[in-house]
């Protein structure tokens, strides 16, 4: 028997190891990293934060303390002069053995469990590696975008500059969003000649920022394979969420929209 057991762990050990966590692009959290970049760049630096940055979730209140009162064979009186087992009659009946006295056990008409020791060697062994396989894999299946990286900060801080200056070539109607997530000049015939190299400008550092922005959010999150998930994300919610009413932006095809 000895020798059998170690050989079935030895399986169950390959076994585990062939689990396959398949790591899919988290698009909530993405929405929700484009909106807090998107609101953070067009609003004012150094302005007073928005209800969704500044509220907090109001923390739970504990609930009130129970009327029963304790006594010292396991049980509790609840002021009607009834006994009832402590909280602990909701645990597995092995808890319940190890917390109640063996008289409140004999009046609660609890049977103890069996002793650990008497399980099944490889049972044990079996549960105790899946509850070390099963969390980390889960953790690795639902990840969080990570917006706190010192290159996106630095970025986000860049754009949020700027914004001021582009706003009113948004407003005006020369440049609007393309589908791509980036900005350009839509119409320049309505730009004064002394301005254009101006806009050219602002527009070719806000793309580069932008192009940063989605390929650090990748990688700062292990995974440079999602920039393209990003960009899309993000141009989506520049339209949905950043622009303003009048503001131009570009679908699919190319074809120039008035939001």
């Amino acid at each position: 028997m000895k020798r059998i057991i170690p050989f079935k762990l030895l399986i169950l050990g390959l076994l585990a190891a062939c689990v396959t966590v398949n790591v899919y692009f988290p698009a909530a959290a993405a929405e929700q990293a484009a909106d807090r970049i998107i609101d953070t760049v067009t609003s004012q630096p150094g302005g007073a934060k928005s209800n969704n940055e500044t509220n907090e979730t109001a923390p739970k209140k504990t609930p009130p303390n129970s009327r029963l009162t304790p006594r010292t064979d396991g049980l509790m009186r609840d002021g009607t002069g009834s006994d009832r087992l402590a909280s602990t009659d909701l645990a597995p009946a092995n808890l319940v053995h190890t917390v109640l006295a063996p008289a409140a056990l004999a009046r609660a008409n609890v049977t103890p469990a069996a002793p650990a020791t008497d399980r099944p060697v490889l049972l044990a062994a079996a549960g105790a590696l899946l509850n070390l396989l099963i969390p980390a894999a889960e953790a690795q299946a639902s990840p969080n975008l990570d917006v706190s990286d010192p290159q996106i900060r630095a970025v986000t801080a860049s754009m949020q500059q700027r914004f001021g200056d582009l706003k009113k070539y948004f407003d005006t109607g020369v440049i609007g969003l393309t589908a791509d997530g980036q900005v350009t000049i839509r119409d320049q015939n309505a730009v004064p000649l002394a301005e254009r190299a101006v806009v050219a400008r602002l527009v070719a550092e806000d793309n580069r920022d932008r192009a940063t922005l989605y390929a650090e959010l990748a990688r700062a999150n292990k995974h440079p394979e999602w920039e393209s998930d990003i960009r899309r994300t993000f141009a989506r919610r520049w339209v949905e969420r950043g622009a303003q009413s009048g503001w131009y932006y570009q679908d699919a095809s190319g074809k120039w929209l008035q939001k």
